[in-house]
């Protein structure tokens, strides 16, 4: 006799999706305002190593955009034809975005080895000053997403993004002042080089993390061994096993599993068992389960069911 579970929608952990959309607007207007000052700066003092951080910032306000757009769609009710709705494209676009970040950062590189041979100059006075503000505005984007940086991988992302390009902002800062002190113009290439490499290690960890969703491996920070552990010591569990996980979305996970109990459980201890068990995957962030009971005698071993 089998016991099925339906999906639990508890709402522990969720993320404020209303809030984190009108977060990401802000820090998109935030940073494409200051992606037109440092362009036209840029342009004017002759500076690749603005441009380039222009064009990065650019990338990360695009971004920021992408994750509004999948914020969307993750409110999309399910349909007869798409019964978890259009979560997974939460997935698909931190997926985009990290290929998005890594195209710019070659493009940026490829900039910076041929203005090696034909370095520019630019008052470097006057980038130091418009750099200047990119680190507030970065700080300012890493600010407005830093309470649900953690609930979601996209916002995670685009926090990471900010406090590395505020920091390279200030790579930028140094550089223009090294320039106009030492009269050196091939500092602005290599400094546009450091920023790519900065870049590029802040989104390897997205771009992993992302790859690894999209082919429904186990989201970061849940671990099979500790969600099966704790499951075994609830109350009445005599063991787990067929343990499936999966992320629905970047901020949701989903759990199924088969949970064996003593053959003198009533229907009651049933009840609390998976009661029990759906409160305990809420704390590690598995806010949909579903779970089939099995009785000790018809214990499948090890053995599909």
């Amino acid at each position: 006799m089998h016991h099925h579970d339906g999906h639990d929608h508890s709402h522990h952990h969720r993320l404020d999706v209303t809030n984190a959309s009108k977060m990401l607007i802000w820090g998109m207007f935030l940073n494409l305002a200051y992606v037109a000052a440092e362009l036209a700066g840029g342009l004017i003092t002759g500076s690749l190593a603005l441009i380039a951080d222009a064009g990065h910032n650019f990338s990360d306000a695009s971004g920021l955009f992408l994750a509004w757009v999948a914020f969307r769609l993750i409110r999309i009710k399910f349909t007869k034809s798409n019964t978890y709705g259009r979560r997974k494209a939460s997935i698909l676009i931190s997926v985009l975005n990290s290929l998005l970040i890594v195209f710019a950062v070659a493009l940026i590189i490829r900039e910076a080895i041929h203005r090696f041979s034909a370095p520019a100059i630019f008052d470097g006075y006057k980038v130091s000053i418009i750099a200047g503000a990119g680190v507030v505005i970065n700080f300012l984007t890493a600010y407005l997403l830093h309470r649900d940086k953690e609930k979601d991988i996209n916002l995670k992302g685009a926090y990471l993004h900010m406090i590395a390009d505020g920091l390279v902002s200030l790579g930028v800062i140094v550089s223009g002042i090294l320039i106009a002190v030492t009269d050196l113009p091939w500092i602005d290439p290599l400094v546009s080089i450091l920023i790519a490499a900065v870049v590029l290690y802040s989104t390897w960890g997205l771009l992993r993390d992302s790859l690894r969703l999209a082919t429904d491996a186990i989201p970061p920070g849940i671990h099979l061994d500790d969600v099966t552990e704790k499951m075994r010591r609830v109350k009445g569990v005599l063991d787990v096993h067929h343990i499936h996980i999966w992320p629905i979305s970047t901020n949701e996970n989903a759990l199924t599993g088969h949970i064996l109990v003593s053959k003198s459980s009533s229907p009651e201890d049933i009840e609390k068992i998976k009661h029990t068990l759906r409160h305990e995957l809420e704390h590690l962030n598995i806010a949909h389960s579903t779970l089939e009971v099995e009785f000790a005698d018809s214990h499948c071993k090890g053995k599909i069911c």
